[in-house]
């Protein structure tokens, strides 16, 4: 069990080797005199060590084979000859269609062989933010496939389908990772009528070769490469089993050839599209607060998204106005597929999702700004500035970070996506010359207080060498604590008291608020009254996940870290003393006001179309806790 490392000549060596054994083609003869040989595998990993496997009872699984990067020429015959092209990681009907290849994190497509038998966990790929597709091209897969659930009832099938009560595994980690429980068995028949009673609408079925499959967001799903051997009568797949081995006039093992991809699926109406985009910011929401980095990219996709059928919109105006500069008859040219929405479908559909984000942006850029001019004179406490020019408007010869492309646009500490506007170490740029990029969010909550190694072998809590935003000493040159020297940007002991590593600098990744303010209103004007009917409880639902008492933790966490009101140096042999005083800002309060008011119009909205979560119980234990609280 676990991983092997091995050369694909020896991959496949093997699976000629577990084919001659399964098979029987050795006579009675050789069978007796090379038993040991036929059963024992060995092989030379990475390491140079020897490996051993028995071909008769393990199952080696092959995975993740990047066509893009190893079999560039059968990645390029797939894209010719693949009859759903749009279906594909940047096609038509993806999300990332409308952002730059470069820009776009790797989704496949991969290959995967194995021999039948083995089996992939239920999971739901990218963490529940991605689709996938996956195409078999030999071989037979048994595939169980859940509807798209909530949390709550995921962790309910999950329950059912396998008996176990940790569905952490299954939502939030890889399907091929060690350490999976192996005794996990396959669903049988009773657990399946069970999900078909909670309405999870299972899908049991055989995915054959030449068939493909699309796996939407967030359903969970599992895999079973079909062995030539019957199943037990209460296993789900035993009747469609029979089928197969009815139509084979041997029992032989067929290795499976499969690729697979994941993308993001755009939708087609409005509504469906206002489900797919709102669905993907639930779940990478969800994964940040399990520290866990989403494979999809919802909001960057989203603003360029938004951006393209604007321009789409517009230019269709013009053109049946006859007033735009170009000449080309595009109004006539025809869609590469009818399924595919126009612009004016994709606005309203998006038009929800957009004001969340948006308004998460203009709401980090507002806090910024009033912090920016409280620290803007302070020389010794925590420092926050804001850079309005835009990463993608600096000049690409000198500037190091391509604001375009799939780097570093993850927070550090929640894994959040860096869609537009982040938090940029000033400290990280000018002593480590790294990037050490924060959300908004963590910046608020003081968490970049903290010590995080960006050297790759010293661990020293120096600033030259690592984010060391925890230091709180006032120290200056001929330090005691003889751990560094004077730095040349804040004046402090580089060992204890540097405050390089508290300054933040705000950066716009692709455009500035303005811009993004004005393509919100675009869509806005675009879209007019022809909203969707689900609009106000999308955007009930998304406000919602951020957290109410936000501000009132920001102010708390980061009231420790005050302006010095004065500096002097202890005599000798006394104790060091730093007075501090809590920065008051009425500009903030009365933007955590403004805040407030706005969610909980939204909260109220929520609560008219989803209605109130309360139970009688909840009230019940409210009014005890009222009554305490009189008598104390």
């Amino acid at each position: 069990e676990g991983w092997y490392s091995m050369k694909v000549s020896d991959y496949f060596k093997y699976l000629e080797q577990r084919r001659s054994v399964k098979n029987k083609k050795l006579d009675d003869t050789q069978e007796k005199d090379l038993s040991m040989n036929s059963k024992r595998f060995t092989f030379i990993d990475s390491n140079g060590e020897e490996k051993a496997v028995n071909v008769d009872k393990e199952a080696i699984y092959m995975i993740d084979v990047d066509l893009v990067k190893l079999l560039p020429q059968t990645f390029e015959d797939l894209q010719r000859n693949f009859n759903l092209p749009g279906i594909l990681p940047g096609g038509s009907h993806c999300m990332m269609n409308a952002v730059n290849p470069n820009g776009r994190p790797f989704m496949g497509p991969n290959l995967y062989i194995t021999p039948p038998s083995s089996f992939t966990h239920f999971h739901q790929d990218g963490h529940g933010t991605v689709d996938s597709g996956h195409l078999c091209l030999s071989g037979y897969n048994e595939v169980v496939m859940l509807r798209r659930l909530t949390e709550r009832h995921k962790c309910h099938a999950l329950q059912l389908l396998t008996g176990s009560s940790d569905s952490y595994g299954a939502l939030y980690g890889l399907p091929h990772q060690d350490g999976l429980r192996s005794e996990l068995g396959w669903p049988s028949k009773e657990s399946i009528i069970q999900c078909e009673e909670m309405r999870y609408y299972p899908s049991v079925f055989i995915l054959k070769a030449g068939q493909v499959v699309h796996i939407n967001k967030g359903r969970l799903h599992a895999f079973r490469k079909l062995a030539p051997s019957k199943l037990n009568e209460t296993d789900c797949h035993s009747d469609l089993r029979n089928e197969i081995l009815r139509t084979k006039e041997q029992p032989i093992e067929d290795i499976c050839f499969s690729v697979a991809w994941d993308w993001m699926f755009k939708g087609v109406t409005d509504n469906g599209i206002n489900r797919e985009v709102s669905g993907i910011l639930e779940c990478a929401r969800l994964n940040g607060e399990h520290n866990l980095q989403s494979l999809a990219i919802p909001e960057t996709t989203l603003l360029f998204l938004a951006k393209e059928s604007i321009a789409k919109y517009q230019l269709e105006a013009k053109i049946s106005a006859a007033s735009s500069l170009f000449k080309m008859d595009i109004s006539r040219r025809s869609s590469k597929s009818r399924s595919e929405p126009d612009a004016g479908t994709v606005l309203r559909g998006i038009l929800p999702s957009l004001q969340y984000v948006v308004s998460r942006h203009n709401s980090a850029t507002s806090f910024s700004k009033v912090w920016e001019k409280r620290t803007k004179d302070v020389k010794d406490s925590w420092r926050v500035s804001i850079d309005p020019r835009p990463n993608a408007r600096e000049n690409p010869v000198t500037f190091a970070l391509d604001p375009y492309g799939a780097g570093d646009f993850f927070c550090k500490f929640c894994y959040e996506e860096l869609s537009n506007v982040y938090m940029h170490c000033d400290g990280c740029e000018k002593l480590l010359n790294k990037d050490f990029n924060i959300c908004s969010s963590c910046h608020m909550e003081g968490k970049y207080k903290v010590f995080h190694k960006m050297h790759p072998f010293n661990v020293k809590p120096q600033s030259i060498l690592n984010h060391t935003g925890n230091k709180t000493m006032l120290r200056r040159g001929r330090c005691p604590c003889k751990n560094g020297k004077e730095c040349q940007y804040c004046g402090y002991c580089t060992g204890c008291s540097c405050r390089c590593h508290q300054w933040f600098t705000l950066h716009y990744r692709f455009m500035d608020l303005e811009y993004e303010l004005q393509l919100l209103h675009h869509a806005e004007n675009i879209v007019g009254s022809e909203m969707i009917p689900e609009a106000l409880e999308t955007k009930a639902r998304l406000f919602s996940l951020i957290p109410e008492d936000l501000t009132q933790e920001v102010m708390s966490n980061n009231a420790d870290i005050c302006q010095v009101m004065g500096e002097s140096r202890p005599e000798k042999g006394s104790r060091e003393k730093k007075v501090f005083a809590p920065l008051v800002n009425t500009e903030v309060s009365q933007y955590n006001e403004e805040t407030n008011k706005q969610k909980t119009s939204y909260r109220g909205m929520r609560e008219v179309c989803l209605g109130s979560d309360k139970t009688d119980e909840t009230r019940l234990a409210g009014t005890r806790k009222e009554k305490k609280r009189k008598q104390r």
